[in-house]
């Protein structure tokens, strides 16, 4: 396992992360071509599943083989530390866990820092258990001063909740929580403006 630290707020990092192509390029041996296509050792491999939480993004992408499918997992686990974020990688297999440029990867997230101070608007979309919904307004109200974020959280049944945070405070509630009824939340975070 890898350990990067970042001097950034958990919403940037997760966001961050969920942009594979841009994270993938920080690998040795991994390139993403002109047309998006990404390819590993020279192979062509497919993105077919990306899982988001509160405190991990997962890639996983395969290839086919003659022995079947070549499957890889990429897990970045991001643990809020001081003024800033610890990002564990870990990788299936583990060889690839090496390949990582840390130099790189700080180069690619301070591109995306400045593209994302430049459209200042921000969006995150992530899944999480129920019981994490307080800890999510927490950190939006935390990282609200002289924004405006707005949540929306939203269950299989299509019931939802909008929430709006600004400047460190909680400005409005559209909806119940006791509505969604699923253990698993889907999350939209938006950052509308300055304030």
């Amino acid at each position: 396992m890898i350990t990067i630290t970042l001097s950034s707020d958990k919403f940037t990092v997760l966001h961050f992360l969920q942009e594979h192509k841009r994270v993938l390029r920080s690998f040795r041996n991994i390139t993403i071509t002109k047309d998006e296509r990404i390819l590993i050792k020279g192979r062509e491999y497919h993105l077919i599943k990306k899982e988001v939480t509160l405190f991990d993004v997962i890639y996983t992408l395969t290839r086919p083989s003659i022995l079947g499918k070549n499957t890889l997992v990429f897990r970045f686990s991001v643990l809020p530390k001081n003024s800033g974020c610890t990002i564990s990688v870990s990788t299936k297999p583990e060889k690839f866990e090496n390949e990582i440029d840390e130099k790189k990867f700080m180069e690619e997230f301070s591109i995306f820092q400045a593209e994302v101070l430049a459209v200042a608007k921000p969006i995150l979309t992530m899944s999480v258990p129920r019981d994490k919904i307080p800890e999510i307004i927490e950190l939006a109200i935390s990282r609200s001063l002289g924004n405006i974020i707005l949540l929306w959280f939203s269950s299989k049944d299509d019931k939802y909740v909008r929430v709006k945070v600004k400047n460190g405070e909680l400005v409005e509630k559209i909806g119940d929580f006791e509505d969604i009824s699923t253990d698993l939340v889907n999350v939209i975070v938006k950052q509308l403006a300055e304030t």
